[in-house]
Parts: C-alpha cells; structure tokens; sequence
C-alpha cells in the first residue's frame, strides 16, 4: 500500500474510472484481503494435496467462491496490493455486467454448495426479437426481473436487491477516503490523521474520525453503488442509470 502521508503516492488515482475507484475501496476492505489470502492457501494446497475427483475440488472450493461472489461481486480474486493501474485486467464485478442481451430462458440452476459458479441462479438470459418494438419486450424483461427477484428472497437465495444509486458519485473526497483507509491499516490515530490531511480543520481528530467512517463505508459496501455507473459517466453517449419505476426498489 502507498504511504499515506504522501500525497505524490496516489497520483495514480487521477484518472480512474468509477469502476477502477470500486476496487481502489474492495481491496482496502479487510475481509477482501483476508479472503485473498486463504484463497492463496488454497490453491498452495491443490499442489501439495490434489483433488482426487471434480466434486472434491468443487467442496473444497465453493465456500471461498461463494463468499467471492456474494460478498464482492466478483468471479475472480486479484492481488489487493495492485491498484487499478496495475492489474492488467480490472476485476470482474459480476453485478455490473448485467447482460445487454436479455432473456427468456433461465441458465440451470446450480448446487449452491458446490457449483456456485454455474450461475447462482441469479442470471437470466435475455434474448431480443428485433420485429417487436424494444419498450414493449424492455417493459416484460422488468417483469420477469421483478419476478425473478421476489422468489429468490423468497427462498432467501438473496438477502436483499441492492437499490438503485439515484445521484451520481461525487468523487471528491475519494483519494482522502483511501488515504484514510491506508493510514488505519498502517496504524495512525486520528490524531496524526487529522493533523496530515486536515491542517486547517478546527477540530482535525474529529475530521478524520468522521470522514474515516465514511471511507469505512464505501470500502465495506459503497463501492457497489460506484458499480451501478458506467466506468465513465461524463464519457459522451453514457448515461447514469434510469430512475426505476414506481415500487421496483422495494421488492417484497
């Protein structure tokens, strides 16, 4: 991790995307950093211990996957000290790549507790006929959405449906919000945090105890929403999400 109380060290950060800033926050999350390494323990342990048959390697995989998954959206697991600069492929953030070709048909379901990866039954597949008219066959993909959703929380396969960020991210603070992140995991107090990144507040233990929290919370589940955007929001032609009609954010 950079030194938090060097500016110069996040000069990396000017120019990342939305989707580039979601990981900055993931991979300061410790429990993503936790999972990182016992990811590694387990594949170290595939070489000194192979799996005798494909069920074996799925028991032992699964839980890991799954908390992957569930925890941070993603299918893969990457090396948390690159930043969005350095890992050549940014993760995968499954939730963010909702496919643009729509559905009809439901890819099978999976033994969650060992094939989780087969499609955690939350992928439908949608397929367009281009002779129907788009908002008809948009309009019943909502449904089927909707639908889709109800009976998953239904058989509590999801705990919640993440609600639609209504106001684009304001990435002022961020840089501030992953220098504080920083600064806790290398073990400044609020005290020294304050005094290096705000030197003018009046009270600067305070400053740095709450916009710490707020960093907390983008590292922890924030980062989803940045996920909800186009990587670049002001790139022309892309457009924030649309507004979700009456009663889609609260499924029951």
């Amino acid at each position: 991790m950079p030194d938090w109380r060097r500016p110069e060290d996040y000069a990396y950060a000017a120019g990342l995307s939305l989707h580039e800033w979601a990981w900055e926050f993931a991979r300061r999350n410790p429990r993503y950093r936790s999972l990182w390494e016992r990811i590694k323990e387990l594949q170290a342990s595939f070489v000194s211990q192979p799996a005798r048959n494909l069920e074996e390697f799925q028991r032992r995989w699964a839980p890991l996957d799954i908390e992957l998954y569930e925890s941070f959206f993603m299918q893969d697991v990457f090396d948390p000290d690159k930043n969005g600069n350095e890992v050549e492929d940014l993760p995968f953030f499954a939730r963010v790549d909702v496919a643009p070709t729509f559905f009809l048909e439901t890819l099978p379901a999976p033994n969650r507790e060992t094939q989780p990866w087969l499609g955690f039954p939350r992928y439908v597949v949608v397929r367009f006929d281009l002779a129907i008219p788009a908002a008809v066959q948009a309009e019943e993909c909502r449904k089927i959405i909707l639908g889709k959703q109800k009976e998953l929380l239904k058989r509590k396969r999801m705990e919640s449906i993440p609600v639609s960020p209504k106001r684009k991210p304001v990435m002022t603070h961020f840089v501030t919000y992953i220098r504080l992140l920083d600064a806790r995991a290398q073990g400044a107090s609020y005290r020294l945090m304050g005094k290096i990144l705000f030197p003018s507040a009046g009270d600067k233990r305070n400053s740095a105890k709450s916009m710490l929290e707020a960093a907390t919370a983008m590292s922890e589940k924030g980062f989803r929403d940045l996920l909800m955007f186009p990587a670049y929001p002001d790139a022309p032609g892309e457009e924030s999400p649309p507004k979700p009609s009456p009663g889609e954010e609260s499924v029951p």
